[in-house]
């Protein structure tokens, strides 16, 4: 098995993966399922894992790609673009799904607003995914390509995804702000032994009765001793349960405790009430709480004798309970000094020192989750910046004019000068269509439709005929130069792309890229005479008149080779060191030097070509494709799919960097006018539309 068939299998996994994980969140959204939605995004996050796993086998099937048939680099290219902004975007979202599962546990009112932020971010991921799948299915597919994808902007994609990416993380950020005191919120308050508070209301001085949770506010060893003994009460609970038929007034000072004289006499045995806790401290005037006539036997049996004697209930000022001062009943009984402090001491309010604490505390985690989410945002939007680097400043030129040009805005290739006619022949591939145009009237002269995807072009200025080269029909077309018709249509290999005409011998030599053969034609007989093997994928092919020798680049191979154009045998082969995916050819036949382009590591060769020797290697525009000679200037211009085109100095033998600068997207075509000195720059989308750039260079 391959690696193009391992990424077959695999390429589905994130398409399909995504879009279910979208469908089940959003029928988990809908009914409020909050396991389903969990369960979606653990899912979610295995979707982006296995996402690693698809990218790296889409890098190991690139090359082998390019050597199948029928394959469009334009596609293969858009399509590679395309999967990593695709998988850039999923591993961000799988990021913060993590952050969002491991901190929002426990969480539901800030989980759901998390989940309809991720739910917003797979449907932006699914259909990422989907423009990825169907531009891969275009790359050797050509009756399904349409010129739609071929003005696809990467830069627009890039942008518009940080963007909405941006909007959905603020936006989830949001109620994580505002509801921050849930998002630390774990349990209610508590004490320090895990008893619930009752001192809560007596910290800020206020008297009250046991509450609900006032039996609890004691240890839990002495929880249960009152629990215990409520089980044995003794008759006067019946006291404490029946209503306080008249109120007692203010006790003077010094005097005893007063004691409810109608309070009826229960018998000697009943049962208490269900919870202990329930009972009520009866609030009278003058802020004077009741306490039952009850002492836990807990608390000692020499109270019981006491309690025996009484009925009705004991009143208790509030100054005696919080001045800590004893009452006559307490001097009375050593066991309730005793247990005072115990009492006591499980009722203290939470020191501020503590609550400062835990306030802090609760600021410091808000601060390191949104300080998580900034860094899952950063890190995701420096991915997409180091792999659409952001476009270098603008290449210094004087714009003469932009003609507009027919056909859609989408990919332009090879662009041939006729020194003789003054003729400018621009392949418009994706438009199937070769575009003639007069550089002295500024006029487009013809446009010749019906060549799909035309790659490059050649004249024979003595026969009177153009010859071009039609990738996806495998053939070469002969056309009229006077009446523009085609007159021939020549079956060639697999994916012819350059070719170049020597008039010397009337042939024409084809680079069949595919098929990694150079094919010879007779130009007068319009047949194909011979192929060439190269032991590699073709990259341009250019004629020397100087030697009468065919050069020819291997790209697979990082090699050079040299023809004899007479026996249409190699007679060479040298080697390229410093280039990976050779692609374009520029001969200085006056300087007897060799430039080549490198598509695979940007960088720009300056060969001697007696010795075949590498003279120098200097760094261009990323993906560079195309190159154009100004001998008078001496001028090279490099022209880079990245939209960078790179001009170099060649004076001396020598290659210098004058400049390097953005033109515009897809600008790796370039022509240059020994006479005038203009560039002519056809690009494929400014405002929607072809243009045929002319401009001037300035240092």
């Amino acid at each position: 098995m391959n690696n193009i068939e391992i990424h077959l299998i695999l390429n589905h996994i994130p398409i399909l993966g995504v879009a279910f994980v979208s469908l089940y969140l959003l029928i988990a959204t809908i009914f409020k399922n909050t396991f389903m939605q969990k369960v979606s995004l653990w899912i979610l996050l295995g979707v982006a894992l296995l996402t690693i796993a698809v990218y790296l086998s889409g890098l190991g099937a690139e090359t082998p790609v390019k050597s199948l048939s029928n394959v469009s680099k334009v596609y293969l290219q858009l399509h590679e673009k395309v999967a990593r902004i695709s998988s850039m975007t999923i591993w961000a979202i799988g990021g913060i799904t993590f952050l969002g599962l491991v901190f929002l546990r426990r969480k539901e009112q800030l989980f759901k607003y998390f989940v309809r932020g991720i739910l917003a971010m797979t449907l932006l991921s699914t259909g990422l995914f989907i423009l990825t799948g169907y531009l891969g299915g275009q790359i050797t597919h050509s009756e399904i390509r349409s010129t739609l994808a071929e003005g696809l902007s990467t830069r627009s994609i890039t942008l518009g995804v940080v963007a909405i990416m941006l909007v959905i993380v603020i936006a989830m950020i949001v109620p994580l702000v505002l509801h921050r005191s849930q998002f630390f919120e774990k349990v209610g308050n508590k004490t320090f032994d895990g008893s619930a508070v009752w001192q809560g209301q007596q910290q800020f001085g206020e008297h009250s009765s046991w509450g609900e949770d006032g039996a609890t506010s004691l240890s839990p060893s002495r929880g249960r001793s009152l629990q215990q003994a409520s089980a044995n009460a003794p008759s006067f609970w019946s006291a404490a349960s029946t209503p306080v038929s008249q109120s007692l007034s203010q006790p003077s000072a010094g005097a005893s405790l007063p004691l409810l004289s109608d309070a009826p006499v229960a018998s000697e045995r009943q049962s208490p009430p269900a919870q202990f806790q329930k009972i009520a401290l009866s609030q009278h005037a003058g802020n004077t709480p009741v306490w039952p006539n009850y002492r836990p036997q807990g608390f000692g049996s020499e109270m019981q004798g006491t309690e025996s004697g009484m009925s009705g209930q004991l009143t208790f000022s509030s100054s005696q309970l919080r001045s800590g001062r004893q009452s006559s009943f307490e001097q009375g009984n050593p066991r309730v000094q005793e247990d005072r402090p115990l009492i006591e001491e499980n009722t203290k309010p939470l020191p501020q020192a503590v609550l400062t604490s835990k306030r802090l505390k609760g600021r410091k985690r808000l601060l390191v989750a949104l300080s998580l989410l900034g860094v899952v945002l950063l890190m995701g939007s420096l991915g997409f910046v180091v792999i659409h680097k952001l476009k270098p400043a603008p290449l210094p030129l004087q714009i003469i004019a932009d003609i507009p040009l027919t056909g859609g805005a989408n990919r332009f290739d090879y662009t041939y000068l006729d020194p003789h006619t003054r003729l400018l022949y621009l392949t418009h591939s994706a438009s199937n269509t070769l575009i003639i145009f007069d550089t002295v009237s500024r006029k487009r002269i013809a446009d010749i439709p019906g060549i799909p995807d035309v790659h490059a072009v050649a004249v024979a200025p003595d026969l009177g005929r153009v010859f071009a080269t039609s990738a996806t029909a495998n053939q070469v077309v002969v056309i009229d130069a006077h009446t523009y018709a085609i007159t021939a249509r020549i079956p060639v290999g697999d994916s012819p792309d350059g070719l170049i005409y020597d008039q010397a011998d009337h042939k024409v030599f084809v680079a069949d890229e595919a098929g990694q053969t150079d094919a010879v034609i007779d130009a007068l007989t319009e047949q194909r005479i011979a192929e060439i093997p190269l032991g590699g994928d073709a990259g341009d092919i250019e004629y020397d008149a100087v030697s009468h020798r065919i050069f020819a680049v291997v790209a697979t191979l990082n090699q050079l080779v040299t023809i004899d154009p007479v026996t249409d045998k190699i007679i060479a082969r040298s080697a390229l060191p410093g280039c990976q995916g050779g692609q374009d050819l520029v001969l200085d036949e006056i300087q007897r030097l060799a430039l080549v382009d490198c598509a695979d590591n940007a960088a720009l060769l300056l060969i001697d070509m007696p010795s075949m020797r590498v003279i120098s290697t200097q760094s261009v525009g990323k993906n560079p494709d195309l190159m154009a000679l100004d001998s008078g200037w001496h001028y090279l211009y490099v022209a880079s799919e990245s939209g960078v085109v790179s001009v170099f100095d060649e004076h001396g033998r020598t290659l210098k960097k004058v400049n390097e600068g953005y033109v515009a997207p897809g600008s790796h075509s370039v022509a240059a006018d020994q006479e005038t000195h203009y560039m002519y720059l056809p690009l494929q989308n400014v405002g929607g539309r072809p243009i045929l750039r002319i401009a001037l260079f300035h240092p």
